[in-house]
């Protein structure tokens, strides 16, 4: 991966840690892994190495444990609602 766009990479990377702090919608939370899969396809175009993969792996699984979260809170009936 050539160092401009590492250096790209690595500003999304940090700025999407810097927002994981943000409370998390449903949908928000699908942009996000639309966005990490979109870079994911980006870094394996751009011959990115181990590392870099595993990174966006890990960014990506731990989205996607978010979304199941919030799916689960979204969709689970309250204790005692029925």
């Amino acid at each position: 991966m050539d160092p401009a766009r590492r250096a790209d990479y690595l500003d999304a990377m940090h700025t999407a840690r810097d927002n994981s702090a943000v409370r998390h919608t449903v949908e928000t939370l699908t942009a996000e892994i639309g966005q990490i899969v979109g870079e994911r396809q980006d870094l394996r175009a751009a011959g990115a190495t181990t590392a870099e993969l595993e990174e966006n792996r890990r960014r990506l699984a731990s989205a996607q444990s978010r979304l199941s979260l919030l799916l689960i809170e979204r969709y689970l009936p309250a204790v005692g609602a029925a």
